[in-house]
């Protein structure tokens, strides 16, 4: 969600205190701030439901990514199955990412119970809208923290629907997209158009969400101010 200006509709605590030895601050289960690429790899490949993670990095040596293979679809988070991506600063852990997909009806229902469960975990909880740069809402996060530790969980609506178009080739390509449109509600049956919920959960150091937060509120202070003063 880095990138993205993030209004708090309701405070639901004050602001957290410094952390002092912020490269100590648990991410997500043994992933912690500040840890290389590598460090990071190595715990991941450790995880349940993890087969395999490796380190991608260009020829010379700037980190691309890291790779990671799964048993049965990813790692067990309730009920659902996630992946998980992450982002350095200069090789050094930023942000942990989980992703899971599910049926719309199933992704609902585990939602409310992955909520429940944040909220015993994260004393701190609130509802943030997210904007663009004029302050245009673009969307909504869930936001749950610790004085060390943020959580934020966003969601995507997915809905299938087929679309028939006209021309030379049109008959092969609504025959794919009818096909396509079969297989998203066989795979979903009790879910209109065999719709699905794309679910992410990022977790990032408070500390960092708080920086990030003050200037993105300062950049859009001055993007307003810039408007004005050119009227």
């Amino acid at each position: 969600m880095i990138g993205f200006l993030l209004l708090l509709q309701a405070t639901a605590g004050v602001v957290s205190p410094p952390v002092a030895n912020e490269s100590s601050i648990a991410l997500w289960r043994t992933l912690q701030v500040g840890m290389s690429p590598e460090e990071a790899a190595e715990a991941i490949k450790h995880l349940e439901g993890v087969t395999d993670a490796s380190v991608k990095r260009t020829h010379a040596g700037k980190f691309k990514s890291i790779s990671v293979q799964y048993a049965n679809g990813g790692v067990a988070i309730g009920d659902l199955r996630a992946a998980i991506s992450t982002e350095f600063d200069t090789d050094k852990l930023t942000n942990v990412t989980l992703t899971s997909n599910a049926c719309a009806s199933i992704m609902t229902a585990q939602l409310k119970v992955l909520a429940d469960s944040l909220r015993e975990k994260y004393p701190q909880h609130v509802t943030e809208t997210v904007v663009d740069a004029n302050g245009v809402k673009t969307g909504t996060l869930y936001a749950f923290w610790n004085p060390t530790t943020r959580v934020e969980v966003g969601y995507q609506v997915n809905v299938s629907e087929a679309v028939h178009t006209t021309g030379k080739f049109s008959g092969i390509a609504n025959a794919l997209a009818d096909a396509g449109q079969a297989a998203a509600e066989a795979a979903c049956p009790n879910n209109p158009n065999g719709a699905t919920i794309t679910a992410t959960f990022q977790y990032s150091s408070e500390t960092a969400f708080e920086a990030r937060y003050a200037a993105d509120q300062q950049a859009r202070k001055a993007k307003a101010e810039s408007t004005k003063n050119a009227l």
